[in-house]
């Protein structure tokens, strides 16, 4: 499908002066989204969820990088749907078309690197145009060290001309020698200053993005941040884009600029109380939040480079702590003194609750990561955005207590998408009671160039990312492609899954790491957000999805359970009872779980229950069961495991 904008003269304005249904209309279906990742390619998604909002009423929300900063601004719109939330969020389009290049402002020791990323990615010039404004921007930014190269490399070699020809001693010997020898003199000159900025700013820059977190942006003016709003768009008062999404997150919910809104602000009030008695009762943070049943919840993927694992926001565990020296430098400091007053002290218990304090900052203490209702959204925002080597990570704490003296370690959160660049795995369940809706990010495929966006009719297969391998540029690409990707792909891929993703296409010029998109490319792109809400809303059939998610989960279920059946009276090798003796003779001495004395037989009884559904009888035998729910399932074939809750 193409991006139609037939129906309206300007679609964004429409979208920005239309009456949304009021959150208690009851023709309002519920629906949750999650939206892949890809930098500036984020722009798609303002739109395609203000179309979406018609007919939706957003329950759950999430993504990873650009796809977490637009589950956000989702998240607070529906939040504000009797007001004009979705009608600010359909504007932002337009605000980004004028200032995307300028929100990814660098710190003082990266901005000569940053001068030559914007000269190499300039999207008017290609092939040697792009380079030489590259290799003039690295002179220009490391003139210091240029200089240096030129004086080092020019000068011995003017030197030996001098020796070779005979000291000068008039002015026509002088040019008798640079004649002779002036293409040398140049190329060295070239090579020279080269070199020297070359490496100047190899030094400086390795230097200055390890200092700034290992990116060239941090995104926020941190202390320095302005109380009023900038009166213009102009480029010296646009705000870091940290400071920009904190503002927009505040317009988009008519809230003071000054004001944090939380986590807990997007569940809604009753489910705050409902948290609180969960956390009250003894119930740990993830069975707190299950038990608060949020009105809009909103999750997002990051990534704990330094424990080499993703994790997802906000924290549904305890075991992340924070300095607030650090974080001053990350966000404006109206967040950051949240952050402090709903941060709960971090003791080291084991040394007499003396609180653990900043490695780096002697004195300061480390305080508890807020827990879900206090976690302010621009924070997960911040943390799911942090592309490496563009975009600073955020630095957190964690205890390590597996040394003989526990010590808090530094651990360094980037982005989602070096994890799970688009989690449609978020908020899936065996029985869907509403669709997850996916919208993905894609080139154009060669079969598909004629499609700005593609949604597979049910039964049908979800056209295949491809990376072009003919090369072997081309084939070391695509294997850390495959190294990032592979398992949304694959999920992606599933019955169930790939019948609701959209994916959009776009070419090498749009979106991702094109900063200096123009405005009219920026609104091409924000037109196909447009179309592929429209295709969702003109060809998803959630009652053919329900069906084949009935067929896929059962197929699962049968499956599981007949090799469960299989195993549960049968002794092991090495004469081990089966796994229902077992749990018969073993459960009442169990202390792992300090499970009550009654627990076991109810649990032996339930089993057996449940493995009826396999065929098996009270005798223990197994027999056939109809239906079979195996043959005839849709294809390819899903796996029912345990898997970590990322």
């Amino acid at each position: 499908m193409t991006a139609n904008t037939a129906g309206a003269a300007d679609p964004i304005q429409e979208l920005m002066g239309h009456r949304y249904p009021a959150s208690d209309d009851p023709t309002l279906a519920e629906s949750d989204m999650v939206m892949k990742g890809g930098i500036t390619s984020g722009v798609v998604y303002p739109l395609a969820t203000c179309e979406l909002a018609k007919r939706y009423r957003f329950r759950n929300l999430g993504g990873s990088s650009a796809g977490g900063i637009a589950a956000a601004f989702a998240a607070v719109a529906e939040t504000n749907r009797d007001g004009k939330g979705f009608n600010v969020l359909a504007g932002l389009p337009r605000e980004l078309g004028s200032q995307l290049e300028w929100l990814f402002q660098p710190s003082n020791g990266t901005r000569p690197l940053h001068r030559v990323l914007l000269a190499f990615i300039h999207p008017d010039r290609k092939g040697l145009q792009k380079y030489g404004l590259a290799y003039l921007t690295a002179l220009v930014a490391a003139w210091p060290g240029a200089l240096a190269g030129t004086l080092a490399i020019g000068v011995p070699w003017l030197w030996s001309l001098l020796l070779t020809g005979g000291t000068p001693h008039s002015g026509s010997d002088w040019f008798d020698v640079l004649r002779g020898g002036w293409i040398g003199l140049v190329l060295s000159l070239l090579v020279g200053g080269s070199l020297g900025a070359l490496v100047w700013l190899a030094l400086g820059g390795l230097r200055g993005v390890t200092e700034n977190g290992y990116g060239l942006c941090r995104g926020s003016a941190g202390r320095a941040w302005p109380a009023n709003r900038p009166a213009s768009t102009s480029r010296s008062s646009t705000e870091p884009f940290t400071d920009w999404m904190h503002d927009a997150l505040c317009r988009i919910a008519e809230a003071p600029r000054a004001r944090v809104l939380t986590v807990g602000d997007l569940w809604g009030a009753e489910a705050r109380h409902r948290y609180d008695d969960a956390r009250d009762a003894g119930r740990d943070i993830g069975e707190a939040v299950t038990a608060a049943n949020p009105d809009v919840r909103l999750e997002m993927m990051t990534t704990n480079v330094t424990h080499c694992r993703p994790a997802r926001l906000p924290f549904e565990n305890e075991l992340y702590l924070f300095c607030r020296e650090e974080l001053a430098g990350y966000f404006p400091p109206p967040v950051v003194d949240h952050i402090v007053a709903s941060g709960r002290a971090a003791l080291d218990e084991r040394n007499g609750d003396e609180p653990w304090r900043c490695p780096l900052h002697p004195g300061v203490e480390l305080l508890h990561v807020p827990e879900p209702p206090e976690f302010p959204v621009v924070m997960t925002v911040r943390m799911t955005l942090s592309f490496p080597g563009l975009i600073s990570a955020v630095p957190l704490y964690a205890v390590d207590y597996s040394l003989a003296s526990p010590k808090p370690v530094r651990c360094w959160f980037s982005d989602g998408g070096v994890s799970s660049n688009f989690p449609i795995h978020f908020f899936d369940s065996l029985w869907p009671r509403r669709p997850t809706f996916g919208i993905s990010l894609s080139p154009y495929h060669d079969e598909h160039q004629e499609s700005d966006v593609y949604l597979p009719a049910p039964g049908r297969a979800r056209v295949a990312r491809v990376r072009p391998t003919e090369s072997l540029g081309g084939f070391v690409a695509a294997l850390l492609d495959t190294l990032q990707n592979w398992s949304d792909e694959g999920q992606s891929m599933l019955p169930g899954y790939r019948d609701r993703i959209v994916d959009i296409h776009h070419t090498d010029d749009e979106g991702g790491m094109n900063l200096s998109m123009s405005e009219d490319t920026i609104k091409k792109l924000s037109l196909r957000g447009l179309a592929a809400a429209r295709e969702l809303l003109d060809n998803f059939d959630f009652e053919t999805h329900r069906w084949i998610r009935y067929r896929t989960a059962m197929g699962q279920l049968d499956r599981s359970m007949h090799d469960l059946a299989a195993r549960y009276d049968a002794d092991l090798p090495g004469g081990l009872h089966g796994y229902r003796m077992f749990v018969s003779t073993y459960g009442p001495t169990a202390r792992n779980y300090k499970e009550r004395r009654s627990w076991v037989p109810a649990a032996v009884k339930r089993t057996d229950a449940l493995l009826s559904f396999a065929g098996r009888g009270e005798d223990g035998v197994v027999a056939g069961v109809d239906p079979d729910f195996t043959p005839g399932s849709p294809n390819p074939r899903p796996e029912l495991r345990t898997t970590p809750r990322f």
